[in-house]
């Protein structure tokens, strides 16, 4: 069945047949093909929308809402005749449509300055974001004191000699952040909630032993001889049970935390036995418990789970070693370790240089079995630089690139690991360093370039960027920075002190300008 949506239209202007569709609850139209005519573009469209929504749905008192229309995924800019000349299309075809309500673009509101690079943010808590920053410092920042962080906490290093700085920082629960830094080493600490309390360090460790204070380490056999090597990535439990994280060498660390906080307890304990009990006592003590080095506070501790998304290479024995050693391959990064997004607790994703996208199950990795479950890849490996799984349970997971590319993934339980991808190609203008998917709607998610842009994405009209975000010229700060790489983004989730609010309002970036940029919106995600 056919209705006329335009009764005025000049018979001179040829119709096309239109079938409108949405994914918005309650907005829906009775599948009806429509004839309008070919110069309607946008605003057009929405009128017609909103009128035969009233038409339709009397009982809802329906508002006017603007609309924007998605067609072959992509949004749909100009008049139906000019999509049509440009897809080589006839009226005869017909066109079909996709209604999502429409958003004006977040403006720049400001920015919250750092002393050097931002490596990594944290918008989960209300009001509030937390950062990790190339100085080796965490801080925390409120919305309403943009000058100065109510908490700025500098981060020790595992030695004096090891690289500095931190590349993340997360909340866990019950006001702990875990961090990720440049030494190799994964930090807890306990945030106090009073801004003159300083942070207190639960434990730390590393993925392959390390010697402190002249104490020789065991090597398990997992990691291969190897010394800890700059972490990459963190991301924790949806419920806060545990911890993974990557590193440059190619190996995947699980961190059970129930197990390393019984672990540090003990430690802090015996440290506390020694300090009253002679040289003598201390040696029997340890003989009977069978406590080793690894069990000290400065030790460090060992992680519940190793495995290796990409093993290094075996360096043959020689005159002066007797025995191979191992060194990390030179496509071994690992860029990226998120928990799964259809099983955020016991079961991650992994993405490295080698262009390789492996889901792991951690309950194996924990008893010793195989924990691979599978492995993707693009047609051409690409090199991946980010992860970050999509919201709304339904296993779509989207990456960022070194080729400026971004790709959007479908590990759900019912795809198979030959599944195809979908590949946005040169959606920067240079590497995607960051991705962050919108906290309430599963089809928006942003991404951060090495150009020094932001861009906000609609996966159902991927062909094109719904928003492109950059901090003004103008707003340089003390030292002349404008711009630079960013190397992290992140959607606020706050939802206001009642709770009533709607989060994914904010985008925050940061990276090499040495401050995260606010840009602030209204309405992202109603189309959820």
């Amino acid at each position: 069945m056919e209705a006329s949506a335009s009764t005025s239209a000049s018979a001179s202007v040829p119709s096309v047949p239109l079938t409108l569709r949405t994914s918005i609850p309650g907005l829906d139209l009775p599948p009806t093909q429509y004839l309008v005519p070919v110069t309607f573009a946008r605003s057009h469209l929405s009128t017609l929308v909103n009128r035969l929504l009233q038409q339709t749905k009397p009982e809802q008192d329906h508002q006017s809402t603007p609309f924007d229309f998605i067609v072959d995924g992509q949004l749909l800019r100009d008049s139906l005749q000019s999509w049509l000349d440009k897809n080589g299309k006839t009226v005869e075809e017909g066109v079909e449509l996709e209604y999502v309500k429409s958003t004006l673009p977040p403006r720049w509101a400001g920015a919250f300055q750092h002393d050097d690079w931002v490596g990594g943010i944290d918008a989960s808590r209300e009001g509030a974001f937390l950062t990790a920053s190339y100085d080796s410092c965490i801080r925390l920042f409120s919305y309403a004191s943009p000058q100065e962080p109510t908490l700025t906490y500098k981060v020790p290093s595992t030695s004096s000699s090891a690289a500095q700085g931190l590349v993340a920082a997360r909340w866990v629960k019950d006001g702990q952040v875990a961090t990720a830094g440049l030494d190799g080493a994964v930090r807890l600490f306990s945030v106090p909630s009073t801004a003159d309390a300083t942070p207190r360090q639960l434990w730390w460790g590393t993925h392959h032993p390390i010697s402190v204070k002249g104490k020789a380490a065991a090597v398990p056999k997992a990691s291969m001889g190897m010394g800890p090597s700059a972490l990459t990535s963190l991301d924790v439990a949806a419920d806060g049970s545990g911890l993974v994280t990557a590193s440059r060498d190619g190996s995947v660390a699980y961190w059970r935390l129930d197990e390393l906080r019984d672990v540090a307890a003990g430690a802090e304990q015996d440290a506390e036995d020694d300090d009253d009990e002679g040289d003598g006592s201390r040696k029997r003590r340890k003989a009977a418990n069978g406590k080793n080095a690894s069990s000290t506070p400065s030790q460090g501790k060992r992680p519940t789970a190793l495995f290796w998304h990409s093993l290094p290479t075996t360096i043959a024995a020689t005159s002066t070693s007797a025995m191979p050693a191992h060194a990390p391959h030179p496509l071994s990064r690992v860029s990226s370790v998120i928990f799964h997004p259809s099983d955020p607790v016991h079961r991650c994703l992994t993405a490295g240089y080698d262009g390789k996208l492996i889901e792991w199950d951690l309950f194996s990795a924990t008893r010793g079995g195989n924990p691979k479950v599978s492995v993707r890849g693009t047609s051409d490996s690409r090199a991946i630089l980010c992860l970050a799984g999509m919201q709304g349970g339904e296993g779509k997971v989207v990456s960022g690139q070194m080729d400026r590319s971004l790709a959007i993934w479908d590990v759900s339980d019912s795809a198979s690991s030959s599944s195809s991808t979908v590949v946005i190609p040169n959606a920067h203008a240079g590497p995607i360093y960051d991705v962050s998917a919108h906290p309430a709607d599963s089809h928006l998610f942003a991404s951060a370039g090495g150009e020094g842009v932001v861009k906000v994405w609609d996966t159902r009209s991927h062909k094109r960027a719904l928003f492109t975000l950059q901090k003004p010229a103008s707003a340089t700060d003390a030292k002349g920075r404008i711009g630079g790489k960013l190397l992290a983004c992140e959607w606020d989730r706050s939802k206001g002190e009642d709770g009533a609010g709607q989060s994914g309002q904010v985008v925050l970036a940061g990276g090499e300008d040495c401050a995260v940029n606010v840009f602030r919106g209204q309405g992202i995600g109603a189309s959820a």
